[in-house]
């Protein structure tokens, strides 16, 4: 019976990671709750360091590769930001709370995150 209700897991699984790498994403930076830039991830090959004047992050502090993005490089000092390493998927958050930084992946077209048949 468990193995059953396993396997039936399986089309669901596939299906929500198709739909979802089928969806445009962008990486929104706010600082003090204010948009400062929204990047679109749709590239795949993309390899870019951008630079926020905003915050106090070193220059090229955010990356964006292979539709991820991270904090590379901060001056705060617990550098959790840092250690939180590559986001990908929407709704995933990267937070730095000494310089009041949330990098938040989300779908560019703002579909709710729900698959109907």
């Amino acid at each position: 019976m468990f193995i059953l209700f396993l396997l039936s897991l399986i089309p669901t699984l596939l299906l929500y990671n198709r739909a979802s790498l089928d969806q445009p994403v962008s990486a929104t930076i706010q600082v003090n709750q204010n948009v400062i830039q929204e990047i679109d991830l749709t590239d795949p090959d993309e390899l870019k360091m951008v630079e926020i004047p905003e915050i106090a992050c070193n220059e090229d502090g955010v990356e964006i590769k292979n539709r991820a993005v991270r904090i590379r490089d901060s001056s705060c000092p617990d550098q959790i930001c840092v250690q939180t390493g590559f986001i990908s998927e929407p709704n995933q958050v990267i937070i730095c709370l000494p310089h009041r930084v949330v990098i938040e992946l989300t779908f560019n077209d703002r579909y709710e995150d729900v698959i109907s048949y």
